[in-house]
C-alpha cells in the first residue's frame, strides 16, 4: 500500500483488484523456460512492461531476492491483522490462495482443485488438492479449511466480509461445502485475497489463545517458509523444501533460497536503493515516479513494469457520521472545491486517469455518475449556506495522511483549494498502520486514502454496506461509515444477480449514489510501477497449477492474472546471475 492507508487493509474479496504490470511474456511464460527479450508490449491483461532485457533459456536455482516494500504491516494473521498491499505481498510469500485469478480477471482454483456453486448460488462446494501439506506438517484436508473459513466468518475484523456466510459442512476428507444465507455470484473472488490464504490449524489456534506468535511467525503452504521478523526492518522467509508446485521440467518450486522484505516508506528512497543495488525489487503507486522509472529502464538499468486494468482510486475519504461533514451539502461543496487538474500536476497523473467512481473507465463496470466538477463558486455558496445555517462560523475539520512527502503535498493542496471555499482545515499526519486503525475504528474526520480495486465489484460490497457502518471507536469495514438503503439495495441486487446486466445496471446505480452523497472526493485511478534489477526473472505471477496424471502438480495451466493492485505472488522468480 502506498502511503495513503489502502482498503487493501484485507483484501477479503479483492484480492484486491487493480493491477501494476507485465507482459504476457514476463508474467505469463508459456513454459518453464525463460520469457523473450520484450519491450513496450502489452498483454490482454492490460499491462505493459518496458525495456526487459533478454533472458537465459532456463530458469536458475538459488539466490536470495530484497523486496522494497513501501509499509510496515501489523502482523501476518490472516484472521486478524489489517493487510494492505505490503502485507499481501508478504502473504503471498509464505501462504497460498484457495483461488486465484487468471488473465480475463476470472478466479479459478489453485489450493483448490475445484469450487461449484449450488443453481441458487446459496452453496458453494470446495475440494482440495490432494497431499497439500503445510509448513508444520499438517495435512491441509477439510477440517483445516473448515477451521479456517469459521475463522475468518467469526472474526471482528474478517466477519463483515464474509457475513452471508452462515454454516460449513464436511463433505468428505478434502471436501467442503459452504452454506450462504443469501445468494453469492462472485463469492469464489473472496478466496483469491485474505479470505483465502489459509493458514495451517496450529497458527489458528495460537490465534485464538492471544499467542503472539500467530501474528509474528506464520505457517502456510506457501513457497517460502517463515525464518525472521524484524518489525520496521525486514520479514525474511526461506525455500520451502517440500513445496507442492513443480515447474514444467519437475523441478520443485521456488528457485530461489530466500526471499526478505524490507518496508521502506519513502517513494525516493525505494528508487534509490533498487538504483543503488541494496535491494532486488520495489513497487510505487505514485505517477511522478513513472518517467524516472521509465528513463532507468530505458537506459538498460533496470527492468520496469506498469499496470492498467481496474486499479485502487486515491481520493479523499470523508467520515459521513461526523460533524461538520455528516452534512452532505458540506461533503458536496468539498467535491466542488476540489481542483483535479490541479492535484494532477503534483502528482503527475495524467487527466485520462482522473477519478469520479470506484470503477476506472476502461473498465467493465464505469458509467458517468455526473460526479461533482470543478466549481469554486458552487463550493463557496453551499459552504456560505452552511454558514448562515450554524452561527457563521466556517466549517471546521481535521484531515490526515501520512508523513510520506507526495501525501504531503497532494494535502496540502487540497487543504488549500478547501479554504478558498470557506472551509476551517486542519492537517494532521500520521504512520500508516496509526491511519488505518483510525479508519477502521471511525476516528478521524477526513483522510487521503487509496481503496476499491476488485475485479468484480462485488469484492468492495463490505465497504460500503449499511450493516458494516459500526458506531465510532469499533470495528467497522465500512470506513466512510455510509448508511444508504437505496446503496445496500444495489449492493445485494449486484451480488445476488447471475445476469451481468442486472448486475452492470446495480453497480451503475452505486457510482450514482456516491457522486450524490459524496463519501469520497475522488482524485485518480492508482497506477503501480514494479521495477526491479536486471538479474531478476519471472518476478509477476505466471500460470496457475494444473495436476498431473502422476499426481503431480505443476504450474504449466492457464495463465494468471500477473499482478493484482500491486500483488503478486513471487513463486516463480529467479536470478539469472
Amino acid at each position: 500500500m502506498s502511503p495513503k492507508p489502502s482498503a487493501a487493509i484485507m483484501r477479503l474479496v479483492l484480492a484486491a483488484a487493480a493491477v501494476a504490470t507485465l507482459t504476457a511474456t514476463v508474467g505469463c511464460a508459456k513454459d518453464t523456460t525463460a520469457p523473450e527479450q520484450s519491450t513496450d508490449t502489452t498483454n490482454r491483461a492490460g499491462q505493459v512492461a518496458v525495456s526487459v532485457p533478454a533472458k537465459s533459456q532456463q530458469p536458475k536455482m538459488g539466490g536470495s531476492l530484497t523486496y522494497g516494500i513501501e509499509a510496515e504491516t501489523d502482523g501476518f494473521d490472516p484472521t486478524s491483522n489489517r493487510w494492505a498491499i505490503s502485507g499481501l505481498l508478504i502473504a503471498n510469500a509464505v501462504f497460498d490462495p484457495i483461488a486465484a485469478f487468471d488473465e480475463n480477471k476470472q478466479p479459478q482454483p489453485y489450493l483448490a482443485e475445484k469450487f461449484e456453486p449450488s443453481a441458487d448460488f446459496k452453496q458453494w462446494t470446495i475440494k482440495g488438492r490432494p497431499n497439500i501439506k503445510f509448513q508444520n506438517g499438517q495435512p491441509l484436508d477439510s477440517a483445516a479449511a473448515k477451521k479456517f473459513t469459521l475463522a475468518i466468518k467469526n472474526s471482528l475484523l474478517t466477519g463483515p466480509a464474509a457475513r452471508p456466510i452462515d454454516t460449513v459442512d464436511i463433505v468428505d476428507n478434502l471436501t467442503i461445502r459452504i452454506n450462504m444465507t443469501q445468494p453469492w455470484v462472485a463469492f469464489p473472488a473472496l478466496l483469491t485475497g485474505q479470505g483465502g490464504l489459509i493458514p495451517a490449524p496450529e497458527q489458528l489456534d495460537r490465534s485464538a489463545a492471544k499467542d503472539p506468535a500467530a501474528s509474528t511467525q506464520p505457517i502456510g503452504t506457501g513457497p517460502f517458509v517463515f525464518k525472521d521478523y524484524i518489525r520496521d526492518s525486514k520479514f525474511v522467509a526461506t525455500k520451502n523444501p517440500d513445496y507442492w508446485q513443480k515447474d514444467g521440467s519437475g523441478q520443485t518450486l521456488p528457485y530461489l533460497d530466500s526471499i526478505t522484505f524490507r518496508p521502506i516508506p519513502d517513494g525516493q528512497s525505494r528508487v534509490s536503493s533498487l538504483l543503488n543495488g541494496d535491494i532486488d525489487v520495489m513497487h510505487d503507486s505514485n505517477y511522478n515516479k513513472v518517467e524516472l522509472l521509465k528513463a532507468q529502464a530505458d537506459a538498460g538499468n533496470i527492468q520496469y513494469f506498469q499496470g492498467g486494468g481496474e486499479d485502487e482510486e486515491t481520493f479523499a475519504m470523508i467520515n459521513v457520521q461526523e460533524e461538520p461533514l455528516k452534512d452532505k451539502s458540506l461533503r458536496q461543496a468539498l467535491a466542488y472545491a476540489t481542483n483535479r487538474q490541479e492535484i494532477d500536476s503534483i502528482t503527475g497523473a495524467p487527466p485520462e486517469q482522473d477519478a469520479d467512481s470506484p470503477f476506472s473507465k476502461d473498465g467493465d463496470w464505469y458509467v458517468d455518475p455526473n460526479f461533482p466538477k470543478f466549481d469554486l463558486a458552487k463550493a463557496t455558496s453551499l459552504v456560505d449556506a452552511w454558514k448562515a445555517a450554524n452561527g457563521g462560523q466556517a466549517p471546521k475539520f481535521t484531515f490526515s495522511t501520512t508523513p510520506e512527502p507526495d501525501n504531503t503535498r497532494v494535502a496540502q493542496a487540497l487543504q488549500e483549494q478547501w479554504k478558498q471555499a470557506g472551509f476551517d482545515v486542519t492537517l494532521e499526519t500520521g504512520e500508516q498502520t496509526k491511519i488505518i486503525l483510525n479508519a477502521v475504528t471511525a476516528q478521524y474526520q477526513a483522510v487521503l486514502f487509496r481503496q476499491f480495486s476488485a475485479p468484480d465489484p462485488d469484492g468492495e460490497t463490505h465497504w460500503w454496506l449499511g450493516v458494516n457502518a459500526a458506531p465510532k471507536g469499533q470495528l467497522g469495514l465500512n470506513f466512510a461509515r455510509i448508511n444508504d438503503p437505496a446503496l445496500d439495495a444495489a449492493l445485494y441486487k449486484g451480488r445476488s444477480s447471475p445476469n451481468l446486466a442486472d448486475r452492470k445496471a446495480a453497480y451503475a446505480d452505486v457510482a450514482k449514489i456516491f457522486a450524490d452523497l459524496v463519501p469520497y472526493v475522488w482524485l485518480s485511478h492508482t497506477r503501480w510501477n514494479i521495477a526491479t534489477t536486471n538479474d531478476v526473472r519471472d518476478i509477476l505471477n505466471q500460470r496457475l497449477p494444473v495436476a498431473n496424471p502422476d499426481g503431480t502438480v505443476t504450474a504449466t495451466g492457464a495463465p494468471s492474472l500477473p499482478v493484482q493492485a500491486g500483488v503478486h505472488r513471487i513463486t516463480y522468480a529467479w536470478k539469472d546471475v
